[in-house]
């Protein structure tokens, strides 16, 4: 009679205790993750005009960069057709519920719809204004004085729109980047050139 091998106590204990560890884990919220994707606005402003520039350069077409402040995001679209490319949100997207009552997501089928906004995060303030050559001397004085632009251009070139871009965030106080026609990304100012 050949003797018939069982599993040991032990080697049960062990398959119940790897499918716990498992479950436990499949469990987890991970709404944390939300909050590591929450990045200051300069660095999502520098972001997205690294995104038009590349764009712009890459499918040869003049690119233009908006700020939808009622949707706290940035707008990607070409300036021709003003199709629109690309939402680069400052803030994530809170969860809505659907009609069925379930939770969704709106972060990237939401970001389609133009009458969502995000209700996550303080209220930003962008203004972009041109640069204009003997303003450049009282720099916080004239900035005041400027017409504000609706938006960045980016051309194939590599060229962009040369601009002051005041950004506030909240209450707190308002700060100024220099963007010159053919830097990379905007540099911060503190006005006094």
């Amino acid at each position: 009679m050949i003797g018939k091998r069982a599993f040991t106590l032990f080697e049960v204990l062990a398959v119940l205790a790897l499918i716990a560890l498992v479950a436990s884990l499949a469990a987890v919220d991970f709404a944390f993750l939300d909050s590591m994707s929450t990045r200051p606005v300069d660095v999502v402003l520098k972001n997205a005009i690294r995104q038009a520039k590349a764009s712009a350069d890459f499918d040869g077409k003049e690119r233009a960069l908006y700020f939808n402040a009622d949707g706290r995001e940035f707008v990607l679209r070409d300036y021709e057709s003003a199709k629109i490319l690309a939402r680069i949100p400052l803030y994530p997207k809170a969860k809505k519920a659907g009609k069925d009552g379930a939770e969704k997501n709106s972060g990237v089928e939401g970001a389609l719809d133009q009458s969502e906004s995000s209700d996550v995060g303080p209220a930003v303030r962008v203004v972009f204004k041109p640069v204009i050559p003997e303003s450049e001397n009282s720099f916080e004085s004239a900035f005041g004085r400027l017409e504000e632009i609706p938006c960045l251009r980016f051309y194939p070139d590599g060229a962009s729109t040369e601009c002051i871009i005041s950004l506030s965030e909240g209450g707190k106080a308002e700060r100024f980047f220099k963007l010159n026609p053919f830097a990379e990304v905007p540099v911060e100012t503190s006005g006094e050139e």
